[in-house]
This record gives C-alpha cells, structure tokens and sequence, in this order.
C-alpha cells in the first residue's frame, strides 16, 4: 500500500511539473508510468538528451546504458526510475516504441526491375554490379540458413552473422545491447544454431528476393548475388511496445558489422507499425537517420507498408458552427486512434468523445465534456463516460502530447457495451487521425436516419503508409506492384490470377506523409514473386495440395507477395 501511494504521489508530481511545457514521455510510458505494478520493470527506452548525463543518470540507477547516436541515446531502465530522467533540464524527450509492428513482404525479380541488365553491366553501366563487397542486411522474421541460395559455391555460408532476438539472453547476446543470442559464420556453417530459424518463411523469402544466388536450383536470382549477408530476427511479439528501438538496435548493430567488415552496406527492413505521427519525427526515427548519415556508404530501404486498401486515415476539418465527428468501433474489449496535427491547427479546437447506439435505431447515449491539448498535454487522464441514465459505457485513456511543432492525441477506449465512439470537434482547425477500428464507410447511413450525420468525416485512402522511419528523408520507401499473373505450380498445372502485370497493387500503402512530402520513393515487384521454401518444410508443402499449387517445379522456392 505504501509502495503503491508513493508511487502515484511521483506521477502527480512529475504530471505538474511538466504538463504546461512540451511532454518529456510518449503515451505508452505515461500508461506504464500510472500502474504501481510496473514500477520495477525494466523497459527499453530512447533518450534525447546529453548523452553523458544520459549514461550518468541511467547506470546511478541501475539501468543499462548500451550506445548513443548523436544525442540519443538507447537504454533500459526501471519504470519508476524515468521520473529521474524527466526531472533533468537536459533531457529533452524520452519514447518506448509503438504499438505493435507487423512483417511486411516487399522483393524485387530481377526482369521487371531491370536487374539483368545490372549484372550484366549492360550500358550506361561501365561494370557489373552483383552485389559483391557490400553487405546486405535484412532485419525480419530470421533466414533459413540451410537454404543452398545462401550459400556459396563451395558449400559454405554467405550469412556473416544472424543475430537472434527470439532467443533468450545469454553469454553469446552482442554487446552493447544485451538481448538474444548471436551467432557468426562458423556458428553457422556447423549448424549449431538453435532452431528458431526454421519457421522464418517471410524472412528467408525476403533474403532470397534481396540477396539469393539461385544455387538451388538455378534460377530464382536475387538483385544481390554476390552480396555478404548479415539477418537480424526481430521478435514481434517482444513485450513493453519494445519495437522500434529493437529495429534502431538492429540498424546500429548492422552497420557496426558491416564499418567493422570495411564494407558498405545497405539494410531492408521489411516491417512498420501504422500508427504514429506519420512524420519521421519520432525519437526512433532520428535514432535511425543519425545511423544512416553517420558515415558514407549506408542505406536502408523499407516497405511502404500493406495497408493501400485499408482507410485508415481521416483528415477532418472544423469550421465555427460545425461538429466534425468520425465513428470508431471494436467488437473487441478496446477501440484506438489517435490525431496529429501541425501545433496552429489544432490549438484551437476543442473535441470530446460521444457514444452512439448503433443497433437498431441510431440514438444519442452519453459524452465527455469537451477538452483541448493545452489542458491534455502531457498527463494521462482516465475518465468514465456515463450515458444519459447514468450507466457506465466506458473508460476513456487519453494523453496529450507534443514533438517539435506536432500535437498529438490518444484515446484508448475500454467500452463495456458495443457503442459507435465519436471523435467530435469543434472550433477552427484540421487535424489528421489514424485507427484500424473506423466504421466502414458503407456502414454509415444517411443523415436521414440520424441528423448528426451532416457533419461526419470519412475515411480515406491516403497517408495510410507506415508511420516512423517509413516516413524519413534518409530511407528509401518502396511500394509494391504486381510481378507476375500466371506460373506453373508442383504439379505442372497452370495457376492465373486476375490481375494487371506492371500495376500498382490494391495493398500497396499510399503517401503522402502528413506534413506532404512524397512517400513512397519508388515501387518494386512484389505479388507475385519466388523467394526460398524453408528447406525442412519441402516435403510437407508438396504433399499438401493446398500448399503445392504456390510452389514452383523444382519445390525449393514458394510463391509470396507483399
């Protein structure tokens, strides 16, 4: 009980003296931050900050100091021991991560994207270019490193390093990081790697797509053959929302490789998260550019995402007079989005969030009062929303935030009944929200049916790209488009899809990012192409029929899309 009363009086204190000023702490770290319970967990945090007194203050309490980029830094440390890091003047902004990343699928062939004629040193060309004395890395499921296309030609690995995160801390975790294992090539040509990498199928197609030799089999070449290949095994179901830094902890450890290995290096991250301020501006994201620019002869490119044919993105407008809303819906315990907006364009607005019956007969239930940024910035409110007869509906999380010139908002909802959730503004100004749970533009009536509808906000396709370093000037961010409509399968029967050769494809994600620069960069084959079948499930795919009609002849490669 004591414990748990101080606890809270430190985040009162720590909300006070921060709230009126731009917030040190992400949304997921004020919700980690206001339960007593995580008190003593250990998390993995970016720091921006002076990195010395970052490193001063993490280790006097008993953190984890592992390496910094520029002024940011990458540290684990206990929750309760955060508020000792806002309360330093020189720690500017301190994030966890995002919600969870997803896998994304996004590889080249070598003719659409004219890649023979790179090998071949066709003209303009002066000179062949395979890949060799570069290093490939690829941050993804993990690779098959049994595969033949990853080795050479006299049997041995191409793979230089895999380092593992799915695998438990231990004596080989790489330093400074201190988190699953790593292994070399000899590791790797002896076989005695623990077998996490045998269910890798996105990533062993990913490499094969990137870096494959075609040894196996003969064809199926990938852009870089000659490449040296070094695979980091992201873990997606990490706990704390540790993702991004584990990505940012993946670039650096790939490119100390690489700096160490005196070669250049390009990296393919073929994951994101949708939510975010869809800016680059996230703490990550800097993490990652100051990698990338820290030194010539660095690239990383990364899918655009899969979420083209998905509305994930509102842009709503308020006007005086109006009341802008769009619906949110969860079949589940919990609806989420969130809102950004340039600091001008949302100041003065003000919004609430409406519960509406949505069954039956649409009806008015209940609401918060409206509340603005300046009053949400940098605390993290949980308010009860009753309905007009007084029963509960539901508990709203919400917390206010800022980086740079950027508000941003959250709502967390968790609902007892199974409502339409408003977001409903009113004032002068535009904002940009992001949620997989809107109500689906064909399941809105007609403002005949309910009136408050003459003022409602669809969804729509655009900024529906991966939010963070998917966003950034430094990367490279590639959209999808159809490789191949037609192929033979295992058992010689011809498979064909109705789809255009050379097209954009429905599920590409689509730009722009919400401050309007132009994402994606470039677009590259994807649905559909032949990367590597992990070899210890050949034989099961082609004695499954299901499986073997997305197989080719020869039963090493399998059929994947993006």
């Amino acid at each position: 009980m004591k414990k748990t009363l101080l606890f809270s009086l430190m985040i009162l204190f720590a909300a006070s003296a921060y709230c009126q000023n731009a917030p040190k702490i992400s949304f997921n770290i004020a919700k980690k931050l206001a339960k007593a319970e995580n008190a003593d967990k250990k998390i993995a945090l970016l720091v921006k900050g002076d990195p010395d007194k970052v490193k001063k203050l993490v280790e006097q309490h008993n953190g984890t100091f592992k390496y910094s980029r520029s002024n940011i830094s990458s540290v684990s440390l206990a929750v309760k021991d955060i508020l000792f890091l806002m309360d330093d003047p020189r720690i500017i902004r301190i994030e966890e991560g995002a919600p969870l990343l997803k896998p994304l699928m996004d590889d080249t062939m070598r003719y659409m994207n004219q890649i023979i004629q790179i090998h071949n040193g066709n003209s303009p060309l002066t000179r062949s270019y395979t890949g060799k004395n570069v290093v490939l890395g690829i941050i993804d499921t993990g690779i098959d490193y049994a595969h033949p296309d990853f080795r050479d030609s006299t049997g041995k690995t191409r793979i230089k390093f895999i380092w593992d995160h799915l695998l438990p801390d231990s004596t080989n975790s790489p330093l400074p990081y201190n988190y699953g294992q790593e292994f070399n090539e000899t590791d790797i040509n002896a076989g005695t790697i623990p077998g996490t990498q045998n269910s890798a199928f996105h990533g062993t197609a990913i490499s094969g797509a990137a870096a494959g030799n075609g040894l196996a089999v003969g064809e199926y070449i990938g852009a870089a053959p000659d490449a040296d290949i070094i695979e980091v095994t992201l873990n997606f179901n990490v706990s704390d929302s540790q993702f991004l830094s584990s990505v940012a902890d993946a670039v650096d450890y790939i490119y100390t490789k690489a700096n160490a290995m005196g070669k250049p290096c390009i990296i393919n991250v073929s994951a994101g998260t949708y939510y975010g301020s869809h800016d680059g501006k996230d703490l990550s994201t800097q993490m990652i550019d100051n990698l990338i620019t820290a030194q010539n002869g660095r690239s990383l490119v990364c899918a655009a995402g899969n979420a083209g044919s998905f509305p994930l993105h509102v842009k709503s407008s308020v006007l005086p007079g109006d009341t802008a809303f769009t619906w949110a819906s969860s079949t589940s315990t919990q609806a989420y989005f969130e809102f950004w907006a340039d600091s001008i364009s949302m100041q003065n607005i003000s919004y609430t969030i409406v519960a509406d019956k949505a069954t039956g007969i649409y009806e008015y239930r209940g609401a918060l009062p409206y509340t603005n940024i300046q009053q949400q910035l940098g605390v993290l409110h949980s308010d009860t929303l009753y309905s007009v007869d007084g029963n509960r509906l539901a508990v709203v999380n919400s917390y206010g935030d800022k980086v740079g010139d950027q508000y941003g908002m959250y709502y967390d909802i968790e609902q007892d009944t199974l409502y339409n959730w408003r977001i409903q503004m009113v004032g002068n100004g535009s904002i940009d929200a992001y949620s997989f749970n809107w109500v689906p533009t064909a399941s809105v009536p007609s403002s005949i049916f309910y009136p408050p509808l003459d003022f409602y906000r669809y969804t729509d396709f655009e900024q529906n790209l991966c939010s963070g370093f998917q966003c950034s000037d430094k990367t490279i961010t590639v959209a999808q488009y159809t490789n191949m409509n037609r192929y033979h399968d295992y058992n010689n029967v011809l498979q064909t899809f109705p789809t255009t050769v050379g097209a954009l494809h429905p599920t590409s994600s689509k730009g722009p990012t919400r401050d309007g620069r132009q994402k994606p960069d470039i677009a590259a084959s994807s649905e559909w192409i032949f990367g590597p079948l992990i070899v210890s499930q050949q034989t099961f795919w082609t004695q499954t029929p299901s499986l073997a009609i997305k197989i080719p002849p020869t039963a090493q490669h399998v059929r994947t899309n993006g």
